[in-house]
């Protein structure tokens, strides 16, 4: 049995859950049986439930322990670096270290590559995980089912805010014409992007789940960094609770990246505990990259504190 991970440390996202979902699927059809997996409880937020729940009829990846995965093939998607999938098992459940966890067979992302080995590396910079797997579909003349396809759409449009990311590039668009042309999707791209804007209700959430939205951990754990997106400006209601409330999480520094769609920008909000190197807010022109514009600039001067 192949397993399909996506990250699960602290949490997963829509593009991760739908790239393994897919890629299992894909993987299947070639004669080799595989299905996707989460190792992480807790990995799966009511964000990403509710937004799945409106693909219609998609089964979420199965909880499995991580010593039943490790005695198996492991296919990483949507990250490259293990400890995104391992990290949670490996921190709070199980002894050693990473360096028991055997190499991935098969790893496709589309961050930048940490180094860590895999037998095969498929890594492209573009807005979702989801389009590299269109891409390969595309390529390999591999037919999905409707709804996979469907999901397909789903993963792009979330990775991408909407196609909006400074992320999102020609080759995302491209994959959504393919898939728009070549499957009944049965939801125009203009509904898919309200569908998956509409879960982002700032002010219907609590504080713990607006700090933790789609929330990723650098540097050993000692940065913590959220992102969340809002279509108007209700959630300056809260940005007194939210800044209170932040300061007291568990990371030295949290950041908090706040997208305005209606605004085209983004704000970024730092508690910084520990490095005493930045402000307490940056405005960005236009819907900025965690993962290609504010985390190598966060690390590079972090890092100048060491």
């Amino acid at each position: 049995m192949i397993y399909v991970l996506g990250h699960n440390y602290p949490q997963t996202d829509v593009d991760s859950i739908i790239s393994s979902i897919v890629l299992a699927d894909m993987l299947n059809q070639k004669g080799r049986p595989a299905k996707p997996v989460i190792i992480n409880p807790n990995a799966i937020n009511q964000v990403s439930i509710d937004i799945i729940g409106r693909i219609g009829g998609l089964e979420l990846p199965e909880l499995e322990t991580l010593e039943e995965v490790i005695n198996n093939k492991i296919v990483l998607v949507d990250h490259n670096n293990p400890l995104e999938s391992y990290g949670f098992c490996l921190t709070n459940k199980a002894p050693g270290n990473i360096s028991t966890i055997k190499m991935p067979i098969l790893c496709i992302d589309h961050h930048a590559d940490s180094g860590y080995p895999a037998k095969v590396k498929v890594i492209e910079r573009v807005g979702s995980t989801c389009t590299l797997l269109t891409e390969i579909l595309r390529n390999d003349n591999i037919r999905l089912s409707d709804l996979l396809v469907r999901a397909l759409v789903y993963g792009i449009v979330c990775d991408t805010k909407g196609l909006k990311s400074r992320k999102t590039c020609q080759r995302d668009r491209k994959a959504i014409n393919y898939l728009y042309n070549n499957y009944k999707i049965r939801v125009a791209i203009n509904k898919v992007i309200e569908h998956v804007l509409a879960f982002t209700d700032i002010l219907s959430m609590d504080i713990e789940q607006i700090l933790s939205n789609s929330l990723k951990e650098y540097d050993n754990g000692n940065i913590g960094m959220a992102s969340i997106e809002v279509l108007n400006d209700d959630y300056m209601t809260r940005l007194e609770e939210i800044k209170e409330r932040a300061v007291h999480t568990k990371y030295p520094l949290y950041i908090l990246m706040i997208l305005k769609q209606h605004k085209n920008e983004t704000l970024v909000y730092y508690f910084d505990r520990k490095y005493h190197v930045f402000p307490e807010v940056e405005r960005y022109e236009g819907l900025i990259s965690r993962s290609q514009d504010l985390v190598p600039y966060v690390l590079s001067k972090t890092a100048k504190k060491v």
